[in-house]
């Protein structure tokens, strides 16, 4: 059934993506509103039958609520590849979506540290781009996307029926707009092919503010299909450290890697 529901709605994603890369190209004051192209650009497409569970949860991806409840983290660290994240603050989460959680936002305090990779090149651009040796920052909120197990890693007693707050709610109808204008990148459509494929290891996206460095994303992808498709990285990257620059309206990449298990086996 997984594989029919792929096969179906690749003519639809695609359509969604080129749509997204010709948006990335346009300027930004006369790009429209990501969320009505899509839903049109989606309607446009003739869709077979046993596709519309797939679509029904593309949707949900798009709308991404966050009434699946609210868990308080005290000094969580949350390891993804190379990199380490500290949580003290309050997650909400998005409902169960197939079956899993799929996104979160946090507000309270918090950090990231990643080791530049064994690359001369990485060194040399993030000390470029931040004069620094390592990717640290602190940080006062986040908005989290995923196909992996993130939430069985958190660890976390959810406890159902708390009201978002509506900083939470903003950061989350704002996250999948702003990347799509600013990167191309279709995280909704990024997430549903992660799904439907049950891909292992899966997806993982974190938006981080509020802190010492400013906005920036972090990227998980270990089929290299954002890294590939959105910011032209052909070397077997699976992960990258991005800010978007308004003054060249465009995101800079602070550092860019390999698994640790591409490093470790040579």
């Amino acid at each position: 059934m997984r594989q029919a529901l792929v096969r179906a709605l690749i003519p639809v994603l695609l359509a969604s993506l080129s749509w997204a890369q010709q948006l990335s190209q346009r300027p930004p004051e006369t790009a429209p509103a990501p969320q009505a192209p899509i839903s049109t650009n989606f309607g446009q497409q003739p869709l077979p039958e046993d596709s519309a569970a797939g679509m029904a949860l593309y949707q949900a991806l798009v709308r991404f609520e966050l009434s699946g409840g609210a868990a308080r983290a005290e000094n969580v660290v949350l390891r993804r590849d190379r990199v380490e994240i500290t949580f003290d603050g309050m997650f909400y989460f998005e409902p169960l979506l197939d079956g899993r959680i799929r996104g979160a936002v946090f507000l309270g305090k918090g950090k990231v540290h990643a080791a530049v990779p064994n690359s001369v090149f990485e060194r040399d651009n993030l000390y470029r781009m931040l004069k620094a040796d390592a990717v640290d920052s602190t940080f006062g909120n986040a908005v989290l996307r995923f196909s992996d197990d993130t939430v069985d890693a958190l660890g976390l007693k959810i406890a159902p029926g708390s009201t978002p707050p509506a900083e939470a709610l903003k950061l989350a109808s704002d996250l999948s707009p702003r990347l799509l204008r600013e990167t191309g990148a279709n995280v909704a459509a990024r997430l549903l092919v992660s799904i439907l494929n049950q891909e292992s290891p899966g997806f993982f996206l974190a938006q981080f503010d509020k802190g010492s460095r400013g906005p920036f994303c972090l990227i998980l992808d270990y089929q290299n299909r954002i890294p590939v498709a959105h910011f032209g990285l052909n070397g077997g990257e699976k992960g990258l450290f991005f800010a978007y620059d308004s003054t060249t309206s465009s995101p800079d990449v602070w550092m860019a890697f390999l698994a640790l298990a591409d490093y470790a086996g040579g």
